[in-house]
């Protein structure tokens, strides 16, 4: 087999978790390595569990490996994994990152990013918002991630885009299958502007629910902040929000449309409709000086706000 195939092989076992993946590269050094290894090899390896070694022995699974390479050169989907130098090294850096990522577009090094995250039932003034401040954020040279989802990841892929600048959609399906399927033309809209979509799943992964939670961690991941516009309880904006704070990331969420006194009292907690402001902020991660980062909940009654219910504070 070709070295690519080994990593896809590796990067599709369903039933091996990106750290145990990573766990058992740095222990026997390839993917290559780990395949020819036995069943009696792997049940000497500390923290496999049956599971993980039938995963690893499933015939199946390495007879698809040909299908999905073919499928690639097909559909010109790349990889590069996470041993390569233009792997996003802020996100090599997390906990549990994937051993692999598929992609299409322009990958570069690291670029000051910014991931624009919400509800997938926006508001008029939630949309509005993320067009706008992505829309301006991207004038400045940020570049915009999000999860290329209907709702607020469309709106900011879009402001982005608007601008002419640089946006990065991360998937929870394979590169050939798009989700939702009404932003095919938007993901080619973004490819074609010299932007990046990318997913840890190979192509023919279906958009499966439990695959999106683990997605968010990548955009998260691959950003240097992360900006709430409009999220639900139990949102997956939340969780991404949530990996944000786990990682170290600068977090911020936009107040929601409600009578001036209370926006008021918002913005002396967080104020980020000033972009420059904003931007300063996140920057200080470069100088080693955190400043309090608050996700605002509160809960309104009020039409037309989605509240998020709890406030978190992250030190440095």
């Amino acid at each position: 087999m070709r070295d690519i195939e080994y990593w896809i092989w590796l990067s599709s076992l369903e039933g091996l978790s990106s750290k145990k993946a990573f766990d058992l590269l740095e222990k026997y050094k390839g993917p290559d390595v780990i395949y020819g290894l036995s069943e009696n090899d792997l049940k000497n390896t500390k923290g496999l569990t049956e599971k993980n070694i039938k995963e690893l022995l499933n015939s199946d699974k390495r007879d698809r490996v040909g299908t999905i390479y073919k499928v690639m050169v097909r559909s010109n989907i790349k990889m590069v994994n996470i041993y390569e130098e233009t792997y996003p090294q802020k996100l090599k850096n997390i906990y549990d990152p994937p051993i692999a990522l598929y992609y299409k577009g322009k990958l570069e090094s690291d670029s000051f990013s910014i991931a624009v995250v919400g509800s997938r039932r926006t508001t008029g003034y939630g949309a509005k918002t993320a067009g706008r401040l992505s829309y301006d954020l991207s004038m400045r040279g940020v570049t915009i991630v999000s999860g290329l989802a209907r709702g607020i990841d469309s709106i900011a892929h879009k402001g982005c885009l608007d601008a002419g600048g640089k946006t990065i959609a991360v998937l929870g399906s394979g590169l050939d299958n798009i989700y939702p399927q009404e932003n095919v033309g938007l993901f080619e809209d973004i490819v074609d502007s010299k932007g990046l979509v990318l997913s840890e799943y190979p192509p023919g992964m279906p958009p499966l629910q439990h695959n999106f939670p683990a997605r968010n961690r990548i955009i998260s991941g691959i950003s240097s902040g992360v900006l709430v516009i409009e999220a639900a309880k139990r949102s997956g904006s939340l969780i991404t929000a949530g990996c944000a704070l786990e990682q170290g990331r600068e977090v911020f969420a936009v107040p929601g449309n409600i009578d001036c006194a209370i926006i008021s009292i918002l913005e002396l907690i967080l104020n980020i409709i000033n972009i420059e402001f904003f931007l300063n902020t996140i920057k200080c991660r470069n100088k080693n000086i955190f400043s309090y980062v608050f996700i605002c909940v509160i809960k309104f009654s009020v039409k037309n706000c989605i509240g998020i219910n709890k406030c978190y504070r992250a030190f440095a």
